[in-house]
């Protein structure tokens, strides 16, 4: 009866439509689940949209939490675990009664179990899932850090040794966990910790932008980054210059690979880590986010035996991801995989890893010439930097070898010329070139809180609707959720060989490949802008990135 009345509500306000309802009533009878978890599963309803709607029917009212703050003697009347099992958030305590924020408010055998467990009378309201799970994170973490800082302020005045430091009987590496796991969970690529006058800031660089999240006392400071510097095996002396180091761990049952940079500032040093999430950074050729005919190409490239299929694009467009999920499809068993990069990004048990190191005169040049005396079958070289590792690799590349690598261009024709600038023949390039890829990465808007608006751009005049998020807290009330791949792939044919070997023409090599079924970076995110995937901004972003 309820989820038939929602339903209807729904359809008066516009925001589903009858065979919508139909569908999720009928998978409602099948799996049992609550009729707003398969409207919001199916995306045919917003979350907040739908417990807006929801509110309106039960007359409870609906609230968010963000502009308040939460006393933590509230906090401590329900546990943790209970409150994430139950999906309940207490945020005020009178003398008689507590206010709980609850996406089901229906739940009478809960509801009875707080006032028992309480003494208190349970006054109501309703919350979307995402926002009170995120409520409760924020919340529930925090007499943890209050912790934290009491203990490396302890340390700091000298009241404790080093070593000695625990918190909750664990050692104050214990931050570093929360901070990664904090990271990994809000999608973040790297994690900055600066010291300021006064105090110092920790920022997470999500979907390519720097988020703050979190500012600190000064006096925590120094035993934080002593701590840090202890577990990656740095000179915890030396602070006048840069240095650089990595360190493993395991949160969330994530594997994390993380690369430390620390650099010298006038209020002390400044500390980024990279996280590489094993378990998200090498992806599956499915996973890469080609559509269907260019995944048809990219597979016919990575079969061929010999050659080399270079991935173009500018730092941070993804190019390393690509390289090892072309990685991930090869042979291990019995094929010698070798790569040479700086740094080595991931750790692969079944391939031979090398690492430049200018130091002791390891180069890409150096460390390739010795690598062809290893009877490799393919070679990944982390990036083509200059002419000597671009004439090696294509050498390699016709005489039975196939290599892998990057190059920082525009597009994929653009990569011909410069491969010709760098001073390849135009016949080593012609016989060796498997294909190119070119790509970007673009913010995906969030699907929770995704609006449409009438497009006024002359930009984009074919397109009449548009799309961008209004924030919400599943995407941290940034409007954007993820980031995603744009490619361009241009493989080399016999009639490409051609035009490459004969009179160079780029604009020639650009419409042959078009008219052969190419799809361009510029085509395909304008697919995507129609699509409502990313944003008119973002497109123009990347449009501008490719001219």
């Amino acid at each position: 009866m309820i989820s038939s009345k929602i339903g209807k509500l729904l359809i008066n306000e516009g925001l589903i439509d009858e065979k919508q309802l139909k569908e999720a009533l009928d998978s409602q009878k099948i799996t049992n689940e609550k009729l707003g978890s398969i409207l919001i599963k199916k995306d045919y309803v917003g979350e907040k949209e739908f417990y807006i709607t929801l509110s309106k029917q039960l007359k409870i009212p609906f609230i968010e939490l963000d502009s308040c703050h939460i006393e933590s003697h509230v906090i401590e009347i329900l546990n943790k675990k209970f409150v994430t099992k139950n999906l309940v958030m207490p945020f005020y305590k009178g003398d008689t009664f507590l206010k709980v924020l609850m996406e089901d408010p229906l739940d009478i055998n809960l509801l009875d179990f707080m006032k028992n467990t309480t003494g208190l009378d349970i006054d109501v309201y309703i919350g979307t899932k995402s926002h009170i799970l995120c409520q409760i994170e924020k919340y529930y973490d925090t007499s943890f850090k209050e912790e934290l800082i009491h203990e490396l302020e302890k340390r700091n005045k000298g009241e404790e040794s080093f070593s000695t430091i625990h918190i909750n009987g664990t050692s104050i590496g214990t931050f570093f966990n929360f901070l990664v796991k904090k990271a990994v969970q809000m999608k973040s690529s790297d994690i900055h910790i600066e010291p300021k006058k006064r105090n110092f800031i920790i920022r997470f660089r999500i979907n390519g932008e720097l988020k703050r999240v979190e500012n600190l006392p000064k006096s925590v400071y120094d035993a934080l980054i002593q701590h840090i510097k202890y577990m990656c095996q740095l000179d915890l002396a030396e602070k006048r210059v840069p240095q650089d180091g990595r360190y493993e761990i395991n949160t969330g049952g994530n594997n994390i690979d993380i690369r430390i940079s620390t650099i010298p500032t006038v209020y002390g040093e400044k500390v980024v880590f990279r996280l590489l999430n094993r378990d998200e950074f090498i992806k599956t050729k499915e996973e890469l986010g080609l559509d269907k005919k260019s995944l048809l190409v990219y597979k016919n490239m990575i079969k061929r035996n010999s050659g080399i299929i270079l991935i173009s694009g500018p730092t941070g467009s993804g190019k390393t991801t690509t390289l090892y999920s072309i990685i991930k499809e090869l042979d291990f068993k019995n094929k010698n995989i070798t790569t040479i990069e700086d740094p080595v990004e991931y750790k692969i048990e079944h391939i031979n890893q090398m690492e430049v190191n200018d130091k002791i005169g390891m180069t890409f040049e150096s460390g390739l010439k010795a690598l062809l005396r290893q009877d490799p079958d393919v070679i990944m070289i982390g990036e083509i930097r200059n002419r000597d590792t671009a004439k090696i690799a294509f050498k390699a590349s016709i005489t039975g070898h196939l290599v892998l690598s990057t190059i920082h261009t525009k597009n994929t024709f653009s990569t011909i010329l410069r491969l010709k600038d760098m001073g390849v023949d135009s016949y080593l390039i012609a016989n060796g070139l498997i294909g190119v890829i070119a790509q970007r990465l673009v913010k995906e808007i969030c699907p929770k809180c995704r609006i449409t608006y009438k497009n006024k751009s002359f930009l984009v005049g074919s397109i009449k609707k548009l799309y961008k998020g209004m924030g919400c807290d599943y995407c941290n009330n940034t409007g954007y959720k993820g980031r995603r791949g744009v490619y361009e792939i241009m493989p080399i044919d016999n009639n490409m060989k051609k035009l490459i070997n004969g009179k160079f023409s780029l604009d020639k090599i650009k419409n042959y490949a078009v008219e052969n079924g190419m799809r361009t970076l510029e085509k395909t995110g304008l697919n995507l802008l129609q699509k409502g995937i990313i944003t008119l901004d973002d497109f123009m972003s990347l449009y501008y990135s490719i001219k």
